[in-house]
């Protein structure tokens, strides 16, 4: 009998201590809607006094197959589209922006008030101010009145968009994470539905 009870007493400890062990997801890092496992700024929302979520950032996670700002291609689409402004001459194609390089052509920003006849697929819309702009991949365009065109416009200050290009610059500053794209600071927020978007918040001098 005393044999028994020691044997019972080991099996109680070895269970215990294996459900006290902290336990990692076999599947490997949650990828649920709005929550990213990669390095970023950390948001911490809360749902009453039960719930803390928190929210890594992937600034670029919808445009994950774009090429990055800055990048040498060799070939470009068939159905790019050109488009000469003075001196300058620009290759188009579903918000992508080229310029003839040497060796290829280089992704590059889209020059502000460059006119395309139409805007890229899965532009979103933002109404912001008195007319709705119309943003894709780090680029926001406007309607031109009385026109079938669409131009491109300075980021306005305030705008909040779902996603940024790849190539931004993470820069701090006074303790802050901010992400410059093309001349244009962002900050990472959650909005009122839990979900994070990036803030237009000025422009580098």
């Amino acid at each position: 009998m005393k044999s028994i009870g020691i044997i019972l007493v080991m099996c109680l400890g070895f269970f215990n201590q294996s459900f006290s062990q902290p336990r990692g997801n076999p599947h490997g890092p949650s990828r649920s809607r709005g929550s990213y496992s990669t390095p970023g700024p950390r948001f911490q929302q809360r749902a009453g006094n039960r719930h803390v979520r928190v929210i890594n950032v992937r600034p670029q996670h919808i445009y994950t197959n774009m090429p990055r700002r800055g990048v040498i291609v060799r070939t470009i689409p068939h159905e790019t589209v050109i488009i000469s402004r003075g001196a300058d001459r620009y290759h188009y194609h579903n918000g992508i922006f080229y310029r003839p390089s040497r060796i290829g052509f280089q992704v590059i920003p889209a020059p502000i008030g460059v006119r395309v006849n139409v805007l890229p697929s899965h532009f979103i819309t933002i109404n912001f101010g008195p007319r709705p702009y119309y943003y894709y991949y780090g680029t926001y365009y406007i309607k031109v009145p009385d026109t079938e065109e669409y131009e491109v416009a300075p980021p306005p200050i305030g705008a909040r968009v779902n996603a940024l290009p790849d190539g931004y610059e993470k820069v701090s500053l006074d303790g802050m994470i901010y992400y410059l794209v093309d001349g244009t600071y962002y900050k990472a927020i959650v909005d009122e539905t839990g979900e994070v978007m990036y803030e237009v918040v000025g422009n580098k001098k």
